[in-house]
């Protein structure tokens, strides 16, 4: 499996802009990932309120825009979704991609809870009087969540896809969905590049105080890395 390219520079990209903005739109993943941790830590804490959280992370990210699935849906068609992962969240989904899981069949795994997930949410996303023939949970929004609460996939954004074709090639078919041939070539490059994406986590820690799980660097590189000012052709 190929490198990640210009990891080092990118993980200094990632560093330099956490420290010199405290308000960077990236950290609203450490607030809803650290409210996930809080919410799930008890059985009796509130949906609600973890729904409402979740929202903004995705509305940060343009979940909520124009052309978004969850255009004029409030934060309240998220609770059956976040009651479904509050479950989840006890198989220990974290960091699966570099777990000892044959790739074959952590991908079988990956595809079925984002089937399941996207059933959740799918029956919300539909609005009254209108036809919900073509109502699906895109990977997009999908991937998104699953980052922020279960921390098992990056998130399948037009920049993550972008890298991963850029880095993989004919190893990334292009398209949407969690197919078993796409997830098991994103499985086996994070784990082709496991000591490397160590070495980002301990950087993120050392220079920005953060302690990142390895799929929340993977997801940050390949972000930065897909971003049109990104590091690609450098």
């Amino acid at each position: 499996m190929p490198t990640l390219q210009n990891f080092d520079s990118v993980m200094k990209q990632v560093a330099d802009e956490f420290n010199a903005d405290c308000h960077h739109r990236l950290f609203s993943w450490d607030h809803a990932h650290k409210h996930w941790e809080l919410f799930t830590a008890d059985d009796r804490n509130d949906a609600d309120l973890a729904a409402l959280s979740l929202a903004f992370y995705l509305a940060s990210f343009g979940m909520y825009r124009g052309s978004g699935d969850l255009f004029e849906r409030d934060y309240k068609v998220l609770m059956p979704a976040v009651e479904f992962l509050r479950k989840e969240s006890k198989n220990r989904w974290e960091d699966c991609l570099f777990s000892n899981t044959p790739p074959e069949e952590l991908a079988s795994k990956l595809k079925e809870l984002s089937s399941k997930l996207s059933a959740q949410l799918t029956p919300k996303l539909a609005r009254p009087g209108k036809s919900t023939e073509k109502i699906k949970a895109s990977d997009t929004l999908l991937s998104k969540i699953m980052l922020v609460t279960l921390d098992c996939v990056p998130a399948f954004d037009q920049q993550t896809k972008k890298a991963l074709k850029d880095i993989l090639g004919d190893d990334y078919p292009t398209g949407n969905g969690f197919t078993g041939k796409r997830m098991h070539s994103i499985i086996q490059l994070a784990r082709s590049n496991k000591p490397l994406i160590r070495n980002g986590q301990e950087r993120i820690k050392l220079d920005c105080g953060r302690a990142y799980p390895l799929n929340r660097i993977f997801d940050l590189y390949l972000w930065y890395y897909g971003a049109p000012d990104g590091l690609r052709d450098q």
